[in-house]
């Protein structure tokens, strides 16, 4: 028998053997292969065959169809996570389709003794994993499969949950199935009562950021929460909400030991199957949907909005039943669909709020008010093609002119009598700009002065009326020549005009064009930590005071503030939150670089205004111009007015205080894992300079100069602000209630952590005395948002 024939019948018979454990994915897969290897076979032949494997395919799904008619699965119910459980630990893994990085992963935790039980849950994988582990000659009597052979999507907080039913021991280490362990993780990691302890994406590496989702916690407390939220069900935000209410629950949570667990790396598209595949230019909601942060944020607005998932009568875990197959693996089905499960209007405010929420960051913060249509109809073009104007029009009287594709003639009005109707001026007005329309032209009406018109008056109903104070950006000119001109038709992007009565005669010639002059602008594009973009900011708004410009605030949230501005400061004026971090000077726009890191940047240059052109500086640092100084710089941050969450902050702590003690030791060697430290982000000798005053900055040294002045009689009450617990913890155990702090969890670069760091800094500017830490822009920021006069004294030269 030739060997097409041989492999036909060998996998005709493994194909029935497995039948009634696979999927409909899995029947499609194994049905490939077949007919695969009917190519083999020759012409004569291979009808025969053929028609074999046919007959096998129509069986399987046959008997598929008829188990989910009329099967009612046997088996017992698997009941919720327990809190009672025997000493040891049960690492819960869950593989659909990932056995590659499944069998990599194995190897390193089979050497481990402490590893009571290893729960694989096999979420309908179309090749079952015990199959691959006995391909594999795996075999360890810890190892207990789950399989649920009738699923086919892959949803974590159904899955792992299930895994976490059948654990058997106390502790529950929860591993992805690409995570890899080091030999001393448990010399490493120990757990005690009252914390958990997990990954943490700000404190790796980008490759390793996926170690996130790594978590060791005590089962009778993952119990106690329910284990993961199954609101959600979709990629995205269900590490974070578990970690939150284990938070939530009275545990501190600790940071896995760097270097004792790896992941392997695979892309987000295989993590979350619902990516759309796009080619060429898309629209902004395809952009939007295909990230990663848009699962996150959709996931995160149905937890809020969700009753706290916890174990109790309204969170109710899927119900399953189980049983015991022939081969000893446990077989485990839905017995019913979800009872906990999130309705399709609160499916569709999330996808709204997620994509509002987005948008506004990468576009406009004024998105964030929208209705879904006029939102929709705004991001339906490409991400890069929205501009102020699409924003403004999308809150105007006509949103739907988004959908045209037009160009807008955005015509500024001064004068009420060109748009009343009862005024004569109006009447050539009108015509003038239903003769735009019919030349290719979507008129826009703005009117540039505070009055009010009744839209109701058919002319003003044609048209979107933007009214006074609305930011447009800045729109090309364009004379009424041009525009009178018929033969002219060729549109060349959105311009505008300016319109008076007095200069305004349609269709007689003026005598020159009438055009909008905006006023020139001082653009910060601040850069790095809350310390060295608040100081670039002050310094810019002292030059644009000085010149009588607008001062642009652009602050793109980063891995060094994850925030937006407006998350620390109720601001009206001009914020932008994308970067233009490739401009340079044009016609129209002076360009500064202070990145020294970047190319093309030279820190420091001397900053010399053009009257005739934008002023665009991207800078960490105060700029080089004889137009400000250190009072003039503080001034404008000194007036801003910190959000409601800040001024919470601050008013928790007790104030006022004798001494303030800012200790900075996180920076320089040692820390480049850490994001906002990569070397990426600096020069050799800045990230030396830190290091080096990072070592001089250890709280040791901050505790011996608050000793003495204790014996002085000058320090009885203390406001510490540090980047590591172990200061707090040295401090307490030291002063005990002469120290006062804001207590956190995390130290991070996070919107909760932004807000705590300025209102750390407006509380150490509050003493007449800063201990600061030298090289440290957040200690010079205290010194910038302190009103009062203050002395101080710096690590490493004055203690």
């Amino acid at each position: 028998m030739k060997a097409g024939f041989r492999d036909i019948w060998d996998e005709v018979a493994r194909v029935q053997l497995q039948g009634p454990t696979l999927n409909d994915a899995g029947i499609k897969k194994s049905m490939s292969r077949l007919y695969e290897i009917c190519e083999d076979i020759p012409k004569p032949q291979r009808r025969a065959h053929l028609d074999v494997v046919n007959d096998l395919g129509d069986s399987l799904l046959n008997e598929q169809q008829n188990l989910r008619a009329n099967r009612v699965p046997s088996g017992e119910p698997i009941p919720p996570i327990s809190e009672t459980a025997k000493p040891g630990i049960s690492l819960v893994t869950c593989s659909m389709n990932r056995s590659e990085n499944l069998l990599k992963a194995l190897q390193s935790w089979l050497p481990h003794d402490n590893i009571s039980e290893i729960i694989i849950v096999d979420w309908g994988s179309d090749t079952p994993v015990q199959r691959s582990l006995d391909d594999e000659g795996i075999v360890d009597p810890r190892i207990r499969i789950i399989r649920a052979p009738d699923e086919t999507r892959w949803v974590l907080s159904y899955a792992f949950n299930l895994g976490f039913r059948f654990a058997r021991f106390d502790k529950v280490l929860k591993v992805d199935a690409d995570i890899v362990l080091s030999s001393q993780f448990f010399d490493e990691n120990r757990l005690h009562e009252g914390q958990f302890i997990a990954g943490n994406w700000r404190e790796v590496e980008e490759e390793q950021k996926h170690v996130n989702g790594f978590f060791f916690v005590h089962k009778s407390n993952l119990a106690r929460i329910g284990g993961f939220n199954e609101f959600i069900t979709t990629y995205g935000w269900d590490d974070d909400d578990l970690y939150e209410r284990l938070g939530s629950s009275g545990l501190v949570r600790r940071n896995v030991s760097g270097g004792s667990i790896f992941h392997l790396d695979h892309s987000d598209s295989e993590r979350s199957e619902d990516m759309q595949q796009t080619s060429g230019a898309c629209s902004a909601i395809t952009d939007i949907k295909n990230r990663t942060l848009y699962k996150v944020r959709r996931n995160r607005f149905i937890a809020s909005v969700m009753p706290v998932w916890t174990h109790g009568q309204d969170c109710t875990p899927l119900p399953m039943l189980h049983r015991m197959s022939n081969d000893g693996i446990t077989l485990a089905y839905k017995a019913a669909h979800a009872l906990s499960g999130v309705s399709s209007r609160i499916e569709e405010d999330a996808d709204f709020h997620a994509m509002a929420e987005i948008a506004s960051w990468e576009i406009n913060p004024r998105i964030q008010s929208l209705d879904p249509t006029p939102l929709v109809d705004l991001l339906s073009k490409p991400l890069a093609d929205i501009t102020k104007l699409h924003v403004e029009l999308a809150h105007s009287t006509k949103p739907d002119v988004l959908r045209e594709d037009m160009d807008f003639l955005v015509i500024h009005v001064d004068d009420k009598e060109l748009v009343d109707p009862s005024a004569k001026e109006s009447g050539a007005f009108f015509q003038f700009v239903r003769d735009m329309k019919r030349a290719g032209w979507q008129p826009v009406i703005k009117l540039r002065l505070p009055f009010e018109l009744d839209y109701t008056n058919s002319n003003l109903r044609d048209f979107p009326i933007l009214e006074a104070g609305q930011e447009i950006g800045l729109l090309d000119t364009i004379s009424m020549d041009v525009l009178r001109d018929r033969k002219n038709t060729a549109r060349r992007g959105d311009r505008c005009i300016t319109l008076a009565r007095d200069l305004f005669a349609y269709p007689s010639p003026l005598t020159s064009p009438q055009v909008s002059v905006p006023k020139r602008k001082v653009f910060i594009d601040a850069q790095h930590g809350l310390g060295n973009r608040l100081r670039a900011i002050g310094s810019a708004a002292a030059v644009a005071a000085s010149v009588d410009r607008e001062l642009v605030i652009v602050w793109q949230p980063d891995s060094h503030c994850e925030g937006k501005f407006s998350d620390i400061f109720a601001y009206d004026g001009a914020v932008e939150e994308r970067s233009l971090s490739d401009r340079r000077s044009t016609r129209r726009t002076q360009f500064y670089n202070y990145m020294e890191i970047e190319d093309g940047a030279e820190k420091d240059a001397p900053i010399v205004i053009d009257p005739d052109r934008d002023l665009y500086v991207r800078s960490a640092y105060v700029l080089n111009t004889p137009l400000a100084g250190w009072d003039d710089e503080n001034r404008f941050i000194q007036e801003l007015t910190p959000v409601a969450e800040v001024r919470a902050l601050i008013d928790r702590v007790r104030t006022p205080n004798d001494v303030s003690a800012h200790v900075r030791m996180v920076g320089g060697s040692g820390f480049e894992h850490l994001e906002y430290e990569s070397l990426d982000h600096w020069s050799e000798e800045s990230h030396a300079e830190t290091g080096k005053w990072r070592k001089r900055s250890h709280y040791s040294h901050f505790l011996k100069r608050i000793d003495t002045l204790i014996e002085t009689g000058d320090a009885d009450r203390i406001f510490l602000a540090a980047d590591k617990p172990e200061t707090y913890i040295a401090f307490q155990e030291v002063y005990g209630d002469r120290v006062a702090y804001l207590e956190r969890h995390l130290y991070d670069r996070s919107v909760e952590q932004l807000q705590y760091a300025l209102a750390d800094a407006i509380l150490l500017g509050s003493s007449p005395l800063l201990l600061g830490s030298t090289w440290s822009s957040f200690t010079e920021l205290a010194m910038r948002l302190s009103k009062a006069k203050m002395k101080n004294e710096m690590s490493g030269r004055d203690f």
